[in-house]
């Protein structure tokens, strides 16, 4: 399969996420956390790379990192090898302890780097392990609220709580705030746009300026002419039910910009299958029902 295109660029933000492969938990024992946490650690600290928020659940991770050197690849493989063989050598077993290439969002952090950190430190609620991130100790929110630190955790925690107050006291007392209201909110992650970027149309112009120099890549390319075309939000209008007459000329438009069937069907709350009958009622729309693509 072949690896997805990593935007990279001095000082870029992302959410960094994978999981394990089925029926295999990775981060079940604490030596595995600690083993996580100690390759991360290596990397951030070679790399210079600022990790904002971090939680491990005991089948997948996230954090959110700053790379100011531009190289997430570079130290990505780094860290998923090193970890790999540590995980490894410690299971006595072999082959790969994430399921694939692992996600990364780009974030536009003037706009996003709060809503995205609160998002990863409540991970636990989320999935109904704790009633309160105060009772997880792996993740990144007792070391930012409680001073508590976890062996050989990375966090940049003073850079994080210098958002939210002045003072070491008053920004501490704000944040635990703000991240207990974001319990039962909405995934910020519903704003992601395609091919993986949360941000205003203006970051995304100073994303492309940095594609640019780059676009006789054909992956590049393809990549530019995805950040060039309207989100489907804005192809559909924010009441999708109240245009039902408009809906084929919109279907057949959306696909006519390369969102596939299950993409549009994800977006209308469809299965791909009446995104292709809506199809088929536009104007030149075609017969055949494709199979879907993600």
């Amino acid at each position: 399969m072949a690896q997805p295109l990593r935007i990279e660029f001095p000082g870029a933000v992302y959410l960094i996420s994978d999981v394990a492969p089925a029926g295999r938990s990775i981060m079940q024992s604490d030596d595995a956390r600690l083993q996580f946490l100690a390759d991360l650690t290596t990397v951030a600290t070679d790399l210079d790379w600022h990790i904002y928020s971090w939680c491990m659940l005991p089948d997948r991770y996230s954090f959110v990192v700053e790379t100011p050197g531009g190289d997430l690849g570079t130290g990505m493989r780094r860290f998923i090898s090193n970890y790999t063989r540590h995980i490894n050598r410690q299971n006595k077993c072999s082959g790969r302890v994430f399921r694939g290439a692992y996600r990364a969002i780009l974030l536009e952090p003037d706009v996003w780097l709060m809503p995205v950190c609160r998002y990863v430190v409540l991970q636990p609620v989320a999935s109904a392990v704790v009633a309160t991130p105060e009772e997880w100790p792996w993740s990144s929110y007792q070391a930012t609220v409680m001073s508590t630190h976890v062996r050989s955790a990375p966090l940049a925690a003073e850079s994080l709580l210098s958002h939210f107050g002045r003072t070491q006291e008053e920004a501490v007392a704000v944040y635990a705030d703000y991240v207990r209201a974001g319990i039962g909110q909405p995934t910020p992650l519903a704003h992601v746009m395609p091919p993986g970027i949360l941000g205003t149309q203006t970051f995304v112009q100073v994303v492309t300026e940095h594609l640019v120099s780059r676009a006789s890549e054909p992956s590049v390319a393809a990549l530019l002419l995805m950040l060039a075309r309207p989100s489907l939000t804005q192809i559909f209008g924010p009441d999708v039910r109240r245009e039902r007459s408009q809906l084929p000329l919109r279907v057949a438009a959306a696909v006519h910009l390369g969102y596939s069937l299950v993409q549009i069907g994800d977006h209308l709350g469809v299965h791909y299958t009446t995104v292709s009958r809506y199809l088929r009622a536009a104007p030149g729309g075609r017969r055949e029902v494709p199979p879907p693509v993600h």
